[in-house]
């Protein structure tokens, strides 16, 4: 599974690394820090794709944390962020047999102004315990586009090699190039070309490019240049030399493993789906606007406007989304169009229908959320996987708002069934107060239908509780008990 690890971050001093299973439920007393770890996750959505002076859209469309001062907690002068991908979730990393990838990057402030201070990348082989094949270390400058690189100790300032940043990228990192003598820009370090003939002799012509996947994939381990190297028609290098070569190589592709973690980070972002604790204002009727739109804003005020796109482009979807809600929830969706207005009714397992404003609170609550965690799994089910993060996440917070306790328990059984059924495309992560939910998904993992692999139960501020960390994970046992827990909690 991915781990996430934010130190200096709102109130977060070090959070530690947490777990993000299929399943992970913030627990905690109010103001501990659920939210803002939560937020971290629509935090990176609304930043990459955007041109932004630093690395995070402070505030944007999904959240609010004004600035990098407003951020950094208690007003130290950086913000760390580790993020360890899982080699598995990444069909790049799992072609090249690389279980574990570990990302760290420090944010800093000069002069008032935030900057990417370094980016650390290391992985090791899945199988090699000798220690880490690539670590590399990307510092930046903060008065110019420059940038230092090393890699398992070979440092571009050393080579007289000069890299330089592409601070204007919408991804997460800037993009990154070696600079030649005749001015042009590369992924491939020039001074290595040697080391890269020795490896791939004239197979590899140099103009193919050579950050192609398939061929990438083949040379990001240690193991693998050296097996080539051997395989060279006048190969007679020591142990020493070939070790020596090899850190050439992954210095020459850092460029190009440093571009397939903002591609991760992308990918990881596009499909961030956030609602945040206070759901849209009902209406009697909505407008109708004649665009489609099918994406959730993160309180569902567009909701009408989206069911409506169902309908009108694909009144299939709109069955199969009502197959779902009755089948979990006993009740469905209708969607009226009198003229030049969208009017939603809820139709209960009795057959009467009631517009949306004549219901329960509870249900104008709940209908955005059930719907954003509908269009993920249907887009699961019909999209092609990812190149670089094949899951989905999807971040709530409080959906237990306004919810009779029998919907709760009716609503932890439809995270479980999706956190099972989808166990390796699907992050779900709740921040809730709910006892229901929790205390029914053990009764869940006790009937067997819920893995205790999939779950991960966070608790902030747990040092309150006499941990010795502030954040604590922990699960369910087999019985559906959660190990570990602090006795009184709910």
């Amino acid at each position: 599974m991915d781990k996430l690890r934010l130190k200096n971050y709102r109130c977060l001093e070090d959070t530690g690394e947490v777990e993000i299973k299929p399943l992970t439920l913030l627990v905690g007393a109010n103001s501990s820090g659920k939210s803002s770890f939560l937020k971290f996750f629509p935090l990176l959505k609304q930043s990459v794709g955007e041109r932004v002076n630093g690395v995070f859209l402070w505030n944007g469309e999904y959240v609010d944390f004004e600035s990098f001062n407003n951020t950094v907690h208690k007003g130290d002068d950086c913000i760390g962020m580790e993020y360890v991908i899982d080699g598995r979730n990444s069909d790049f990393f799992q072609r090249s047999g690389i279980n574990v990838v570990n990302v760290q990057f420090v944010i800093s402030i000069k002069n008032g102004v935030e900057y990417l201070n370094k980016v650390l990348i290391s992985y090791k082989e899945s199988n090699d315990k000798s220690g880490v094949d690539f670590d590399a270390e990307y510092e930046f400058n903060p008065d110019s586009d420059e940038c230092t690189v090393t890699v398992n100790g070979i440092k571009s300032a050393a080579r007289r090699e000069k890299v330089v940043a592409d601070k204007d990228s919408r991804d997460l990192f800037p993009e990154l190039y070696f600079v030649h003598k005749d001015k042009s820009f590369e992924y491939l370090s020039q001074t290595s070309l040697k080391a890269q003939k020795e490896c791939f002799g004239d197979d590899i012509p140099i103009g193919i490019p050579i950050w192609r996947d398939r061929f990438m994939s083949k040379i990001v381990k240690k193991t693998e240049i050296i097996t080539q190297l051997k395989r060279q028609r006048n190969y007679k290098f020591s142990e020493e030399e070939l070790a020596e070569k090899a850190n050439l190589m992954l210095y020459s592709l850092s460029l190009i493993i440093f571009k397939k973690i903002n591609g991760y980070f992308s990918e990881l972002s596009s499909h961030i789906k956030y609602m945040g604790p206070l759901r849209l204002n009902t209406e009697r009727y909505y407008r109708i606007q004649n665009k489609k739109i099918d994406e959730l804003t993160p309180d569902g005020d567009n909701l009408a406007l989206v069911l409506n796109s169902y309908k009108l482009n694909d009144n299939d979807v709109l069955d199969e989304f009502n197959e779902w809600l009755s089948r979990l929830f006993q009740f469905t969706i209708e969607v009226e169009t009198p003229p030049g207005h969208i009017e939603l009714k809820i139709i209960n397992k009795e057959g009467n229908k009631y517009n949306l404003v004549d219901v329960g609170f509870g249900y104008t609550q709940i209908l955005p959320i059930l719907t954003l965690i509908w269009q993920t799994i249907h887009k699961i089910e019909h999209s092609p996987n990812n190149r670089y993060c094949k899951f989905s996440t999807i971040a709530i917070e409080q959906p237990e708002l306004h919810l009779h306790p029998k919907f709760q328990r009716l609503f932890a059984r439809m995270l479980a069934k999706a956190a099972s059924e989808y166990s390796d495309k699907l992050r779900i992560i709740i921040e809730t107060h709910s006892a229901y939910i929790i205390r029914e998904l053990g009764k869940i993992v006790n009937e067997g239908f819920l893995s205790t692999d999939c779950t991960n139960i966070v608790l902030f501020d747990a040092k309150s509780e006499e941990y010795e960390t502030y954040v604590h994970s922990t699960t369910f046992d087999y019985d559906g008990i959660l190990k570990d827990w602090p006795y009184g909690f709910f």
